[in-house]
């Protein structure tokens, strides 16, 4: 499952430098991009490791 997380975080690294080098490379625009691309990161990660704790423990009951 770890597959995943280097997976996602391939994805979202991929476009964020991708995408800087298509519009202007003001320090503005690439601080958002990082801090989106950070924060979804986090996000997606937090959602995979309850998917994966719920998936080993199992429900709580």
């Amino acid at each position: 499952m770890i597959e995943f997380i280097f997976i996602a975080y391939a994805w979202i690294a991929g476009y964020v430098f991708s995408a800087i080098g298509t519009e202007n490379d003001s320090r503005p625009v690439i601080i958002e991009r990082l801090f989106y691309s950070i924060f979804w990161l986090v996000v997606g990660a937090s959602i995979l490791s309850t998917i994966l704790a719920t998936k080993v423990l199992g429900s709580e009951k």
